[in-house]
């Protein structure tokens, strides 16, 4: 049997073994030899100690974590070069980093995103269809009375008036004479004016002059009022309705937040510094 032989199984075994080990090391978390700087969650409500540290966004020296310090920098916070912070990531969601091609949406280390709830305006809000059904399998005729009290206004236009009439000098009262006050046109220089009936007139009422025609025009008028009534009107529903109302701005926030489980997140602040490729 050849060499080559020999040795090819082993070799084969030999990259299996070594990859079943590398898996193994990546699936453990919390581990008592971690690279620095690497993030682990435990179902614990405390971090491993030493070389463990909840990744809740807290400030530290950088002279106490200077290995740390050099991985992170001030990607997280804190004021270089005294002070730095880590990562916080309670009640958060981690991501990858990187550009995805799909969404054209490009996360970068540190950077944060999102937000918890939400208040939809009237675009966002979907139109719902509801198909309703009268209380008859026809439709009926519904009759409505209402009393209203309507402000009106009347306009009344100008027009051409002729008056006909003539002077009348005396009237059929008991004495069966008028009286002419002074000045009046039957007045007449030297003596009096004969304004009185003879007694065995028939006609009670005495007239002078001819009948004359008086013309002229009225002003246009306005008057304003108030009518009052009773109104009815009848209309016919059919069968079926259909309701589409208007989307309307919600008044409260809506939750985005997926069903979630705590765990608390660690980093590891000692162990092996990793190399960069």
């Amino acid at each position: 049997m050849s060499h080559d032989k020999l040795t090819l199984p082993a070799l084969r075994l030999a990259a299996v073994s070594s990859l079943m080990l590398l898996s193994a090391q990546a699936l453990a978390t919390c581990s008592t030899d971690p690279y620095i700087g690497s993030v682990c969650y435990t179902a614990a409500n405390f971090c491993p100690a030493p070389g463990y540290l909840p990744a809740d966004g807290r400030t530290l020296n950088v002279s106490g974590y200077q290995a740390l310090y050099s991985l992170l920098g001030n990607m997280y916070g804190g004021t270089a070069p005294a002070t730095f912070a880590l990562p916080d990531l309670r009640v958060r969601t981690v991501v990858g980093t990187g550009k995805q091609p799909a969404t054209n949406v490009t996360m970068q280390p540190g950077q944060t995103r999102g937000q918890e709830t939400t208040v939809l305006n009237p675009a966002q809000v979907p139109l719902v269809l509801h198909a309703h059904t009268l209380g008859s399998t026809t439709s009926q005729p519904i009759t409505a009375s209402a009393t209203a009290n309507l402000p009106v206004t009347v306009t009344v236009p100008a027009q051409a008036i002729s008056v006909n009439g003539n002077l009348q000098i005396a009237n059929d009262t008991a004495s069966g004479q008028g009286t002419v006050t002074a000045g009046a046109i039957l007045a007449k220089g030297g003596g009096q004016a004969s304004i009185y009936a003879p007694a065995s007139t028939t006609q009670a009422n005495t007239n002078i002059g001819p009948t004359q025609t008086f013309q002229g025009t009225t002003s246009s008028q306005q008057a304003n009022g108030t009518a009052q009534g009773q109104f009815n009107f009848a209309f016919q529903l059919p069968q079926n309705l259909s309701v589409a109302p208007a989307g309307q701005a919600a008044s409260q926030a809506v939750s985005l937040i997926n069903p979630q489980i705590g765990l608390t997140a660690c980093i590891a602040t000692a162990g092996t510094y990793p190399m960069r490729p």
